[in-house]
């Protein structure tokens, strides 16, 4: 008697294994941008934030890596980043915002559909980290706005006692 072949499993595995390259090359785009957008910080506080953005990037491209090679053997190499122009401080910010909410997105479907406590702690850990990040961003904008410049004169603000 013949053994029986899951198909639906090792499809889903190949299919894992080809997202898992994808999701390195872009945990480690992001990184790049968030290392680049932190030149435009304005100021050491906000700079710090998005240094770490920069590292818990880093940190989910280390981790699809990791299970990269406990599924195939292999360690992915990815390719040369896309360079990074960035011009506008606020427009950036705005940008990763979409670009967080997406992965949020992307990995929780593959938290839904994970066979393994591995695989869905891994997708849990990221998705849950990227949805800090998108609770932050908005923050990262408002800090960077001057209030005072939003006002034509006219606008008094002040505390009343």
């Amino acid at each position: 008697m013949q053994p029986s072949v899951n198909f639906e499993g090792i499809h889903y595995y190949i299919k894992l294994v080809k997202a898992l390259e994808e999701y390195i090359q872009e945990e480690l785009q992001d990184s790049a941008f968030y290392l680049a957008l932190s030149r435009l910080s304005p100021n050491e506080y906000i700079k710090a934030i998005i240094l770490e953005f920069a590292e818990t990037e880093r940190a989910h491209a280390d981790s699809f890596q990791k299970a990269y090679h406990r599924l195939t053997g292999l360690s992915f190499t990815p390719k040369a980043l896309s360079p990074i122009e960035l011009n506008d401080y606020q427009s950036a910010l705005s940008l990763m915002i979409s670009d967080e909410v997406k992965d949020f997105k992307k990995y929780g479907e593959q938290y839904n559909m994970a066979p393994t406590p591995y695989l869905q702690d891994l997708f849990y850990m990221v998705k849950t980290m990227e949805s800090q990040h998108i609770m932050r961003l908005p923050f990262l904008i408002a800090e960077s706005i001057d209030i005072d410049s939003h006002f034509d004169g006219r606008a008094n603000l002040r505390l009343v006692k």
